[in-house]
């Protein structure tokens, strides 16, 4: 689908959110806030008609206006209207906002269809117009800079700490690359991997500190200390980047980095398989596996966990149903769109036995990195090099409606991928054919010889 087919959205939510330091460092951002839930109200797709969609419009108290592409104009808060760009539209929706005489906003849609959003002084303070893109997933990703800018005079060293690609500023060190899976996703694997390629730079552990709800200003201060102590070379370009394994299932490092890197790669493993419950170190007492359903959660543990779609759609790479974005609300999620390229795969590629294919594999996430020298195989690499007591066998008869729970689950999540994430450009994989296969074995009780308990 082209730009030109995008669709038009008519978004908003049911509360002001208070919280100054997220206002602050989202105002600018191209997001869709989570203020509550949101749904998606206008779809090329839908023949919903203008009545329809103002009773539902009306039902909710409207708090902003937002736009993919950078206009803003957020009212009911103590910041009042912040327009961007578009100040013309911002300026009629301040004046509804503060009900004065009744007006009406016209979107035009791509097909030459209008829809009339009558405004009325009914208490609810604005209107929120969202252009959404076409949008596709991710199931590994690598957030990564391409630093397009290489002036033939500057040698690598110099492009390492700052450049138009990153907003101006001097200051800020070069971020190119993350690898943000899921917890027991190989994530460990693949950070070996970048330490001992002459090309990549990563940070040793991992840093996960852009998702603290503590001031942006704070957390890019750390990123850039973090970034800032990794090896450099005036001989050959050298990517930086850094691990977060729960980077995609919250977004606010995310966010945060797309609003000060305009080029980064997303590096995303994906495993499906139950291993291990929470650390060894605590000697608190885990809940039965069984009340960790939906999102009823211990420890970031629960069912939802691994409802991986929910967390892949907050990058804005599929179109969004209504259903679609009030699953997200309804879970704490919000919108995080980004330009940036998405590499992805399933664990099960990093160590595959057939060596055509793991080469290929290799061959594959060098190629997207833009590595000069080509990556090793990789060593089979686990953070938690001992045996837990507290690992769960999931084939006990006990967790049979856990596992009927999870492969239905991981069917829905397996189609998501496949007939959406997949079919946008942003998203790569290697072996198509053979990474679908991998995600068809999660509908799949490993459990039992009777195959798929989903019909």
């Amino acid at each position: 689908m082209t730009e030109m087919e995008s669709l038009y959205s008519v978004v908003y939510s049911e509360k002001v959110i208070n919280d100054d330091e997220w206002l602050q460092s989202t105002r600018n951002e191209l997001t869709v806030s989570s203020l509550g839930s949101y749904v998606n109200k206008v779809m090329k797709d839908t023949a919903r008609n203008t009545s329809s969609m103002l009773q539902d419009v009306k039902a909710k108290r409207v708090t902003e206006v937002q736009f993919l592409n950078g206009h803003v104009a957020r009212i009911g808060s103590k910041y009042g209207i912040h327009c961007k760009n578009n100040l013309e539209l911002c300026a009629r929706i301040e004046r509804l906002s503060k009900n004065q005489t009744p007006e009406t906003l016209l979107v035009k849609e791509p097909a030459n269809k209008m829809v009339t959003i009558n405004a009325k002084k009914n208490g609810y303070n604005g209107i929120i117009i969202r252009y959404l893109f076409t949008l596709l997933l991710v199931a590994m990703l690598v957030f990564y800079n391409h630093a397009r800018v290489r002036k033939a005079t500057e040698s690598p060293r110099a492009m390492i700490r700052g450049s138009d690609n990153f907003g101006g500023r001097r200051d800020q060190a070069r971020l190119d690359f993350i690898v943000a899976g899921f917890p027991k996703a190989g994530t460990t694997t693949l950070l070996y991997a970048f330490l001992k390629h002459n090309e990549t730079a990563i940070a040793a552990k991992e840093f996960c500190g852009l998702n603290q709800a503590i001031d942006s200003k704070i957390r890019m201060q750390h990123l850039n200390e973090v970034l800032n102590a990794m090896p450099s070379s005036d001989d050959l370009p050298v990517k930086h980047g850094i691990k977060c394994p729960m980077a995609i299932w919250d977004t606010r490092g995310i966010q945060l980095v797309s609003s000060n890197y305009k080029y980064v790669k997303l590096i995303s493993f994906y495993n499906y398989r139950i291993t291990e419950m929470y650390d060894t170190n605590t000697t608190e007492k885990p809940p039965s596996p069984n009340e960790l359903i939906g999102s009823n959660r211990w420890r970031d543990v629960s069912t939802d966990l691994a409802r991986f779609e929910l967390s892949l759609m907050q990058l804005g790479k599929t179109p969004m149903r209504p259903l679609d974005l009030n699953d997200l609300g309804s879970h704490g999620k919000r919108m995080t769109p980004t330009k940036y390229k998405v590499f992805l795969y399933s664990v099960e590629q990093l160590d595959d036995p057939n060596k055509d294919r793991a080469n290929a594999f290799r061959k594959d996430l060098q190629r997207f990195l833009r590595l000069e020298s080509p990556l090793a195989p990789f060593e089979k690499e686990n953070s938690n090099r001992v045996i837990r007591p507290e690992s769960i066998n999931i084939c006990d008869a006990r967790f049979n409606e856990l596992r009927k729970i999870l492969t239905r689950q991981g069917k829905n999540t397996m189609r998501w991928i496949r007939d959406q994430f997949l079919l946008s450009e942003d998203v790569f994989v290697s072996d198509e054919e053979h990474f679908v296969s991998l995600l068809e074995t999660w509908s799949v009780d490993p459990c039992t010889n009777f195959g798929n308990l989903i019909d």
